[in-house]
């Protein structure tokens, strides 16, 4: 997507920030700051939105994103389990999981949840990719 997409999605949850400082407003900031490659920002927005909703799952998710973004896979790891202790099921973090799994050349075990994200939803598109 255009990068101005995403300047604009932070630019208006600026503007939604200032009236109402809303977990989910924060975590749709710090997506499009991932989507920008600043995993810094996006950090900071997700910790806001986790600070606020700590058993939302995406804001969870997304400081998992922010670090694997960073190369920090550990840390990275550490919240996508997080999430998937607030929720086992949730295809968004078997997802982020499986994609670390991946990006560390851990085929089987991202494999693995690859698998179970059929399972639990047939028509999720990311896992048959």
């Amino acid at each position: 997507m255009d990068r101005l997409v995403y300047d604009s999605a932070i630019y208006y949850a600026d503007i939604g920030l200032k009236h109402n400082v809303d977990p989910d407003l924060l975590t749709t900031k710090g997506d499009a700051w991932l989507e920008l490659e600043k995993p810094d920002s996006a950090l900071s927005a997700y910790s806001k939105a986790m600070y606020l909703a700590p058993d939302d799952v995406f804001a969870v998710c997304g400081v998992g994103e922010a670090y694997q973004l960073k190369k920090k896979n550990e840390a990275a790891m550490e919240y996508y389990e997080k999430a998937l202790g607030i929720e086992p099921e949730n295809i968004w973090a078997l997802y982020c999981k499986a994609s670390l799994f991946s990006e560390i050349y851990e085929y089987s075990a991202a494999i693995d949840l690859y698998s179970r994200i059929i399972e639990l939803d047939p028509s999720y598109c990311r896992s048959s990719a």
